[in-house]
C-alpha cells in the first residue's frame, strides 16, 4: 500500500456510530427547519447535507479530535448547492477557524494550550 493510499484511509464508523450521525442529522434538521442554513431553500432529511465547517479530514480529526470535528457548530444543514459554503479550512481561515474551534472547546468543557 503506497503512502498516499494510507492517508485516504478512513475511520468506518460503527453501526453506533452511524445512529448516532443520523439522530444528530435529524436533530438539526428539525432546527432549521427543514431549510438550507446559507440559501434558505427547503432541503428534504434525505436531500440535505451535514456540511462540515472546519472539514473532517484526518489531520484536523487528530489535531481537534473527533468531538471538535463532529460537534453541531462546526456543521451546517445545506442543500447540495450551498455545501461548500460552510467551508472554513484552517488552512484558509485560520484565526476564523481557530474562533470556532475555541468556541466548541469551551462548550465540551475543554481548553487548548
Amino acid at each position: 500500500m503506497e503512502c498516499s493510499e494510507k492517508n485516504r484511509m478512513k475511520h468506518k464508523p460503527t453501526a453506533r456510530e452511524k445512529l448516532a450521525a443520523q439522530e444528530q442529522k435529524e436533530r438539526m434538521y428539525c432546527k432549521a427547519r427543514g431549510r438550507c442554513y446559507h440559501c434558505g431553500k427547503p432541503v428534504s432529511l434525505a436531500g440535505c447535507h451535514l456540511a462540515h465547517r472546519v472539514p473532517a479530514h484526518l489531520k484536523y480529526i487528530k489535531k481537534y479530535g473527533r468531538a471538535v470535528i463532529y460537534h453541531e457548530d462546526n456543521m451546517d444543514i445545506t442543500c447540495p448547492d450551498c455545501n461548500y459554503l460552510s467551508l472554513l479550512d484552517p488552512a484558509s481561515c485560520p484565526v476564523e477557524a481557530a474562533e470556532l474551534v475555541e468556541q466548541i472547546e469551551i462548550k465540551l468543557g475543554r481548553r487548548r494550550d
